[in-house]
C-alpha cells in the first residue's frame, strides 16, 4: 500500500514531463522506477538494454551498406539516400552521447522536486501558470511526435508497398533488380526473398529511429519549458510577497525580518534557477549549435530535390511534410529558448512591481542587488557564439533559402 501510494505520488509530480516519460521509457533512457512490480521493473531494464543496443546495431547496419554500396559504385541517387538516414543516425547518436555525458536525464529530477513544490503551492495563479507549461510541452510532443510518425509510416508503408511491387515485376520480367527502399541496412539475403524476416527488422529500426528521434528532441524542450515555468512562477512570488495588507499599520522588527525572510528565500530560487539554466547551456550548447548549422542545409537539400528532381505526387507531399517538419522544430526550439530568455528579463519588472518600497534598509538593498542580476538575461546559445532567439530561427530558414537560390 505504502509503495503503491509512492508511485501515485510521482505519477501526480511528473505532469510536465508526462508525455516525455513515455518517449524516455519507450528509449529506455527513463532513470526511475516504473511500477512497484518487481518483474515489470526487471523487464522494463532488460527492455532498456535491447533498445540501446538495437540503435547501435541500426547504426552499424547503415554505416556498412553505406560504404558497400560506394565500394560497388552504386547510382548517387541511392547512395545519398542511404548517406541521409545513416546521417540522421549518426547525429541522433551524437546527441544521445552528449546527453549521457552531461547526465541530461538526472535534470528530470529537479523537474519532478520542483513540481511537488508547485502542487503544494496555494497560489492558485502558480498553478494556472504551471497548467499552461503542461499543455505547452503536451503541444511539443503532439508536433513533434506527430510529423516524425506520419513521416515514418509513409517511408515505410510507401516502402513496403514499392517492395511488393518490385517483387512481382522481377517474377513477371526474370529479372533481379534490387529494392532500395525503407531503411537501407546490410542484409546478407535477398530482401525480395525474405520478406518477411526485412519487414520485421524494418518494423524493429522504425520503432528505435521514431523513439530516438522524439526523445532527442521533447527532452530537451522539456526542460527550456521548466525553466521559463521557473522563471514565471519566481515573478509571481515576487509580485506578491509584500500583500495588500503587509504593513498597514505600526510594523515591528519582527514583521520586517520576516518578509526579509522570504525575499531571502526567493533570491535563492533566482539563483538556483539561475544555475540550472547555465548548466543546461553547458550541457546542450553544441546540440543547438548542430541544429542551427544542419537544418538549414536539410531544408535546402529537400527543397532542391523537389524543385529539381522528377517526382510523382506523393513523393511531392512526402518531402514537403519534411519540410514543414524541419520547419517546425526550428521555430520551436528558438520560441523556447527565447522565453527562457525573456521571462529572465522579466525577472527584475515583477520585483519592481511589488510594495518594496515599504521595507526597510536591509530589504531595499536585498531588492537592489536581486535587480541588478536579473539585468543579464539567460540565454541558450549557439555553441560558443550568441543566444538562439527567435530571430536565429527566422537566419536558418533565410540560409536555407540563400542555398536553395544559389543552387537551382
Amino acid at each position: 500500500m505504502g509503495t503503491a501510494g509512492t508511485m501515485s505520488n510521482q505519477e501526480n509530480n511528473q505532469q510536465l514531463i508526462g508525455w516525455s516519460k513515455i518517449v524516455m521509457i519507450n528509449t529506455g533512457f527513463w532513470k526511475q522506477p516504473i511500477s512497484e512490480s518487481k518483474s515489470v521493473q526487471l523487464c522494463f531494464e532488460v527492455y532498456s538494454v535491447l533498445v540501446k543496443l538495437g540503435y547501435i546495431l541500426l547504426w552499424i547496419l547503415l554505416t556498412a551498406e553505406i560504404i558497400r554500396m560506394f565500394l560497388n559504385d552504386y547510382p548517387d541517387q541511392i547512395k545519398f539516400q542511404a548517406l541521409g538516414a545513416g546521417f540522421s543516425a549518426t547525429l541522433m547518436g551524437m546527441k544521445m552521447l552528449i546527453y549521457q555525458k552531461y547526465d541530461i536525464m538526472e535534470m528530470i529530477n529537479d523537474v519532478i522536486e520542483k513540481e511537488k513544490e508547485v502542487w503544494g503551492s496555494t497560489s492558485e495563479e502558480i498553478h494556472n501558470v504551471y497548467r499552461v507549461k503542461i499543455r505547452v510541452c503536451k503541444a511539443y510532443v503532439l508536433i513533434i511526435g506527430g510529423f516524425l510518425a506520419g513521416g515514418f509510416s509513409y517511408f515505410q508503408i510507401s516502402g513496403a508497398f514499392a517492395m511488393v511491387e518490385l517483387k512481382h515485376q522481377n517474377l513477371i520480367n526474370n529479372q533481379t533488380i534490387e529494392p532500395n527502399f525503407m531503411y537501407l541496412t546490410l542484409f546478407p539475403r535477398d530482401r525480395l526473398s525474405n520478406l518477411y524476416i526485412t519487414f520485421g527488422l524494418q518494423a524493429i529500426w522504425s520503432w528505435v529511429g521514431y523513439n530516438f528521434g522524439t526523445m532527442t528532441h521533447v527532452v530537451f524542450l522539456t526542460l527550456l519549458t521548466y525553466s521559463a515555468s521557473q522563471l514565471e512562477i519566481l515573478q509571481v512570488k515576487l509580485k506578491n510577497f509584500i500583500g495588500p495588507d503587509d504593513f498597514i499599520a505600526d510594523v515591528s522588527d519582527a514583521q520586517y525580518n520576516e518578509k526579509i525572510s522570504v525575499l531571502k528565500n526567493l533570491i535563492e530560487d533566482h539563483k538556483y534557477i539561475i544555475g540550472f539554466v547555465e548548466h543546461l547551456n553547458d550541457c546542450t550548447k553544441y546540440i543547438i549549435l548542430m541544429e542551427y548549422c544542419l537544418n538549414s542545409l536539410n531544408i535546402a537539400s529537400v527543397s532542391l530535390n523537389i524543385i529539381k528532381m522528377e517526382l510523382s505526387l506523393s513523393e511531392i507531399v512526402w518531402r514537403l511534410s519534411f519540410v514543414i517538419q524541419l520547419c517546425a522544430q526550428v521555430f520551436i526550439l528558438g520560441w523556447s529558448c527565447n522565453e527562457v530568455k525573456v521571462q529572465s528579463e522579466t525577472v527584475a519588472d515583477a520585483l519592481y512591481d511589488s510594495r518594496w518600497h515599504l521595507l526597510n534598509k536591509e530589504g531595499k538593498q536585498l531588492v537592489q542587488i536581486m535587480i541588478a542580476r536579473a539585468q543579464r538575461p539567460l540565454t541558450l546559445t549557439i555553441g560558443d557564439f550568441g543566444p538562439m532567439t527567435n530571430d536565429s530561427s527566422v537566419l536558418i530558414v533565410k540560409a536555407a533559402y540563400s542555398y536553395v537560390s544559389l543552387f537551382s
